[in-house]
């Protein structure tokens, strides 16, 4: 359950809580809420689902709000990408299984990339040194000396 500090119209932490626990937390719940259902029988998946999205944006620690879209971004992929697959598990024909299956690695590589993408944003930038052109060209100027002998 959200406990809010303010009116979300009007303080941006408040909005922020809803747009990042509350919303991501009810998707990941509807995605997955069927399959817990089946395995747990009547269960509101909801609350404890916002409870774990902001448990992970707490642990995954984002620094800006391009982080922590990135991580809520990377949880609702993997969601989708476990829904898919239990979907796959469930079917009979086989042009279905391969669709399914299809739809799951792709969702299995868009959470990848996210990853990838907020491991490489959470990296410093790499200075790679400044060299100025006319040192850079000296370094390539003829010698005069040719690759087979000296020249006069």
């Amino acid at each position: 359950m959200i406990k809010l500090t303010a009116d979300p119209s009007t303080d941006p932490s408040s909005a922020r809580q809803i747009h990042t626990e509350a919303v991501s937390g009810v998707i990941y719940a509807n995605v997955l809420g069927r399959s817990i259902q089946q395995a747990f029988g009547e269960f509101d998946l909801s609350p404890s689902a916002m409870c774990f999205v902001r448990d992970l944006v707490e642990r995954l620690a984002p620094k800006d709000p391009l982080e922590e879209m990135l991580v809520v971004q990377a949880l609702l992929a993997h969601a989708r990408s476990m829904h898919l697959t239990t979907l796959s598990a469930a079917q009979a024909d086989l042009d279905g299984i391969k669709t399914l299956n299809e739809y799951a690695d792709r969702a299995s590589n868009t959470y990848r990339r996210l990853m990838l993408a907020l491991a490489e944003y959470r990296k410093p930038p790499q200075s790679r040194g400044f060299v100025h052109l006319d040192q850079a060209s000296q370094h390539r100027r003829p010698t005069g000396r040719c690759e087979r002998g000296v020249t006069s």
